[in-house]
């Protein structure tokens, strides 16, 4: 459907990302889910699945949970 990792990928695993990284990454994924078209899912149940799915993968990267 979306991919937007851009910001996300740009994070080098080897160190610690900066406050400025993180803001980017949680803004372009924000922007992913803003800009989702509901007409690219079968129905608003998978919409909302993806928007979380992305939402908790999102966060859990920037608290240093998810690689």
């Amino acid at each position: 459907k979306i991919s937007g990792d851009k910001f996300s990928a740009d994070i080098e695993k080897s160190k610690p990302a900066t406050d400025a990284e993180i803001i980017a990454m949680l803004l372009a994924e924000l922007r992913n889910i803003a800009n989702a078209k509901r007409a690219d899912f079968d129905d608003t149940e998978s919409f909302r699945d993806w928007a979380q799915s992305r939402a908790r993968f999102t966060l859990a990267r920037a608290e240093g949970r998810a690689a």
